[in-house]
């Protein structure tokens, strides 16, 4: 047993925790009693699998409560975990021993050879009352030990696979955000999927700091997080916005806290956030280095687009192409490392191209953006974000800001196309609000990007779906949304 080991802090604070309510759902709470057992039966499963230290866990459920028993289960025994995604059991080189399933009716099964399913009558039937002494825990050989393999996808839609260390996980949980209450204990609804970097991190640091995690979702909005008693709220700004759209202003008191990541928030969205929320944390960070900036803002006038660098946690540069550090006020690329007891964190089984996003102790996080005068950060967005249009550059985020604003878009966004004569062209895709004609409100959008933009910004075709392609935190994967649109016709054409 490591000093460093998740499994004995969250058994730790259930028992100063014991009666409180872990988990609100819509299918009824779990209190953090119910949870110990949770984790208890799951360890058990997976011991009994012959899950240990060197083993490797691919999580596969949705289900917070589950996923986050399972992580805790996995960190008792000093197996690293993962995300069971249908691109990690396909993913060569991972090292997936074993895979713990809970899935739904009719979510097919993974295709994993020595899999174990989630079977509440099984836990029921157990005698929970000595569980640990059964489960006699391992816990991790060490701090350096990999404790779980982080995925992202960055907006390319091409997933990739990071190896973080036990201690690295331990100080992203345990790190305290501005953002999150300190007078009283958290109560979060965290947009986040319960087992991407955010969303894991984000309900270990609430679970463990004796809070609550309220996972109803966005039905009925701020009337059933209000009932829970949620004080803090996190997500991407594509996650919050339809809580922006639906939410009636003054149809009832504003939550205490949203804190806003995985995406830049334009000043449009967050003078909409601040009419259901009191105060707003920006943050930034990343699946590869978890948070490494973030500011806590009152009022819109307060803020404009600076972060502060948790330089606790990191160490950010701004460079130019030749990678030396540029002067305050300089645009250039942003690059990240850690420092104390961070580590650099490194790919799995990827090709050079992406293994060299991290090099000589820094990671290139493919986003510009500058140091102002006072040492704050700001980010323009990403490199393959600022788009060209014969010559002319612009910043994908502010054409998604003006689809996302139109009447009946629910979500939209922008991408680049190369047309028969090999120059490229805007498109748009977009999914219409409930109850909107998609031809009607495809035309609507191409009427407002008609009367803001000029012509050669103007896109060509808007394109109608169910739902976008977007990463777990919520960013544009413009290239899938390229792909997924190359057969389809459009909902409407510039004339």
């Amino acid at each position: 047993m490591t000093l460093h080991n998740f499994g004995h802090a969250m058994l730790s604070a259930i028992r100063s925790n014991f009666d409180k309510v872990a988990f609100v759902t819509p299918s009824g709470d779990l209190t953090y009693n119910q949870l110990s057992k949770l984790i208890g039966g799951i360890a058990l499963d997976l011991k009994e699998a012959g899950v240990g230290r060197g083993s490797r866990v691919a999580i596969d459920t949705n289900d917070p409560r589950i996923s986050i028993a399972s992580v805790v289960a996995c960190c008792l025994l000093g197996a690293s975990w993962l995300h069971g995604t249908r691109a990690a059991y396909t993913k060569a080189g991972l090292g997936i021993t074993h895979a713990y399933w809970a899935g739904g009716r009719g979510e097919p099964v993974p295709p994993h050879p020595r899999l174990t399913a989630f079977d509440a009558a099984r836990l029921n039937a157990r005698d929970m009352t000595s569980w640990y002494e059964k489960l006699d825990p391992q816990g991790y050989a060490s701090d350096s030990d990999i404790c779980r393999i982080g995925q992202s996808s960055g907006t390319t839609g091409d997933t990739k696979f990071i190896a973080i260390s036990l201690r690295d996980m331990w100080e992203r949980a345990y790190w305290k955000s501005e953002g999150m209450p300190s007078d009283v204990a958290p109560v979060v609804a965290c947009l986040f999927p319960p087992l991407s970097g955010v969303g894991c991190n984000t309900r270990l640091r609430t679970l463990l700091a004796g809070g609550g995690c309220v996972e109803t979702g966005i039905g009925e909005l701020l009337g059933s997080w209000t009932k829970a008693g949620v004080n803090t709220v996190t997500g991407s700004p594509a996650q919050f916005g339809p809580i922006l759209r639906e939410a009636v202003s003054g149809s009832s008191p504003r939550i205490r806290s949203a804190m806003v990541g995985g995406g830049k928030p334009s000043p449009l969205f967050l003078e909409k956030l601040f009419t259901r929320f009191e105060s707003v944390t920006v943050f930034y960070g990343s699946t590869e280095m978890g948070h490494a900036a973030e500011t806590r803002i009152a009022s819109l006038g307060d803020f404009d687009g600076g972060l502060t660098p948790i330089t606790d946690m990191v160490e950010i540069e701004i460079v130019d192409d030749a990678e030396q550090p540029v002067a305050a006020e300089t645009e250039g690329r942003v690059r990240i490392r850690g420092t104390g007891a961070l580590g650099t964190p490194t790919y799995l089984n990827e090709p050079p191209s992406v293994q060299n996003t991290i090099r000589d102790g820094w990671f290139y996080s493919g986003d510009l953006g500058h140091f102002d005068a006072g040492g704050l950060l700001h980010i323009s967005g990403r490199a393959n974000e600022v788009l060209n249009i014969g010559g002319k550059k612009f910043n994908a985020l502010t054409l998604d800001d003006l689809v996302q604003n139109v009447e009946g878009v629910k979500d939209g966004y922008c991408y680049l196309r190369h047309n028969q004569i090999g120059t490229e062209e805007v498109e748009v895709v977009l999914v219409p609000t409930e109850g909107q004609d998609g031809a009607a409100v495809a035309q609507n959008v191409m009427a407002a990007c008609a009367k803001a933009l000029s012509q050669i910004l103007r896109p060509k075709r808007v394109f109608v779906l169910p739902a976008l392609p977007r990463t777990d935190t919520g960013k544009a994967m413009r290239t899938k949304a390229l792909e997924v649109t190359s057969a389809l016709t459009p909902a409407a054409i510039s004339s």
